[in-house]
């Protein structure tokens, strides 16, 4: 990537110290789940069990999200890039653990792809990078609820409690 130097923050959005360290992230090696012992999984569960003020979180390795980072669109292919919030972006797919540190990105599909496919074309998910069994990655309501993924509750929207 190239900058001038200057203030990313109109661009991106982003302080630069936010944007180093996620470039940072991009260049290394960060491997998800097989890389991390029992004793680092039991920590990272208590952390989101505290967060979440439940222990029905403690078995929670990781949680997944995605962003859309402004861009200027390639004339060709504008349309691909203009997501449903109406501004056009590329998608970024960000793994954290349960103090917001990123253990794996992944990033470059237009911003109209949805959450849920940007994940079916990761690293993570086609080559089943997740944690052990009995552990899950929390997301929300953009992915699919799948084995090692949980995703919230949803109300129905007739009759809710």
């Amino acid at each position: 990537m190239y900058f001038d130097g200057g203030d990313t923050k109109r661009d991106f959005r982003l302080a630069r110290v936010t944007l180093n360290l996620l470039i940072q992230t991009l260049e290394e090696d960060n491997t998800l789940g097989c890389g991390k012992t029992l004793e680092d999984l039991e920590m990272v569960g208590a952390g989101f069990a505290r967060l979440a003020r439940s222990p029905a979180f403690r078995r929670t390795a990781e949680s997944i999200d995605g962003c859309h980072i402004r861009v200027v669109p390639p004339a060709a292919e504008s349309q691909d890039y203009l997501n449903r919030k109406l501004f056009y972006s590329v998608q970024m797919q960000a793994i954290c653990d349960h103090r917001g540190t990123f253990l794996n990105l992944f990033t470059g599909y237009p911003g109209s792809v949805h959450d849920a496919r940007v994940l079916r074309l990761s690293d993570v998910y086609v080559h089943r990078q997740y944690p052990p069994q009995g552990w899950f990655l929390i997301v929300d309501g953009g992915y699919p609820c799948i084995q090692d993924l949980i995703t919230p509750y949803r109300e129905p929207v007739q009759g809710a409690v």
